[in-house]
């Protein structure tokens, strides 16, 4: 995560490119993680919760790495599956902005119609 952070901070496209290739790394590792891996001090439903937390989190870091690149489709895509995974207010208003920063006001609202409720 350290070193998506900085090639954000770069800032230049390649730099961007390759924090999606990391970003995505991770993604695909907490996919992959079963329960059989998680500590025996941690209940079943807390590491499901961890587990949608670190999916999310990672999904909402590769998406604003996509926005940044200008590829709106595959940032919504990440967006929409944060969403899915853990489906708070907080989220609601990120996929909302980010409706809005592409002038498609429709889902912005229904975003933010999700987010206020």
């Amino acid at each position: 995560m350290l070193t998506i952070q900085l090639l954000e901070r770069k800032d230049d496209e390649a730099a961007l490119r390759r924090a999606v290739s990391y970003a995505t790394r991770v993604i695909d590792f907490v996919n992959r993680t079963s329960a059989s891996d998680r500590s025996p001090r941690v209940s079943e439903e807390q590491w499901q919760r961890e587990k949608k937390t670190d999916q999310a989190s990672a999904l909402f870091i590769r998406g604003n790495l996509y926005m940044k690149l200008k590829d709106y489709r595959s940032a919504q895509q990440d967006f929409r599956d944060q969403l899915q995974a853990t489906p708070t207010a907080g989220n609601c208003r990120e996929a909302r902005g980010n409706r809005r920063n592409e002038k498609d006001w429709n889902s912005a609202i229904t975003k933010y119609s999700r987010a206020f409720a």
